[in-house]
């Protein structure tokens, strides 16, 4: 089941809108033509790599729930 490949640039430059950018993951994906797994997948990678002091959040209810993500991620 081959599917688009999509050049590194590209993923960085998608997952930018959901990391730097506040998009959703759903309209980030809608954006720029690419499946909502795809685009997670590529957020969990770049994200890791991300500048964090960049990232903003609507509430502090938000980030604590980013925070416990990242958490259970390692």
């Amino acid at each position: 089941m081959g599917g688009q490949r999509y050049s590194e640039q590209f993923k960085r430059d998608a997952a930018r809108l959901v990391i730097e950018e506040n998009y959703s993951v759903n309209a980030a994906a809608e954006s720029v033509g690419v499946s909502h797994t795809s685009l997670t997948r590529w957020v969990d990678r770049y994200g890791d790599q991300a500048d964090r002091t960049k990232r903003t959040y609507a509430s502090k209810d938000d980030e604590i729930e980013a925070l416990r993500g990242e958490v259970r991620k390692r």
